[in-house]
């Protein structure tokens, strides 16, 4: 059961995050009020939220999922594939230190907290740009002696797997 959730508000350049998408540019008001909504959310399902102060140098820092892996017995800490966006983890280290103990992606390995996904005990690692081979064998060996099974996928080996 999830009793805690770390949150971090938009800031004032969210707009100048990094994005694969195209259109028109986006809503800060819009982005903000999704926000507040997402957190009230949260907070009527009786989830204590930990805030985290915006950070001017990092525009995409309120997508906290991104910084680290949590499972009940540790929080591993993220070292982010896009260079503008290393140091996020930071903050979000110091909050989870009083939750979980925490072990740490170190380099050459990258890992995305966003490339990865949970189901009881295995752990799908999705390889790309910004979660490395590395990062996901050092996710293995540090989630392993827990008891997950660990797989790091490519986008190609995913849809191989679909088609079969």
């Amino acid at each position: 059961m999830i009793t805690n959730a770390i949150v971090r508000p938009p800031g004032h350049n969210a707009a100048k995050g990094q994005t694969t998408q195209s259109g028109p540019p986006l809503d800060l008001q819009r982005l903000q009020e999704q926000h507040r909504i997402y957190c009230e959310t949260l907070a009527a399902l009786d989830i204590a939220l930990v805030y985290l102060a915006t950070e001017p140098g990092f525009p995409d820092g309120y997508f906290v999922e991104d910084t680290a892996v949590v499972t009940p017995e540790l929080a591993v800490i993220s070292r982010p594939g896009a260079p503008p966006r290393r140091g996020e983890e930071q903050a979000v280290a110091e909050v989870l230190a009083n939750f979980r103990p925490l072990a740490r992606i170190e380099p050459p390995g990258t890992l995305d907290g966003g490339d990865v996904l949970i189901v009881a005990r295995q752990v799908f690692i999705g390889l790309s740009s910004r979660t490395n081979r590395h990062g996901a064998e050092q996710l293995t060996r540090i989630l392993s002696p827990y008891g997950y099974q660990c797989t790091a996928l490519s986008w190609t080996t995913a849809c191989i797997s679909k088609a079969a």
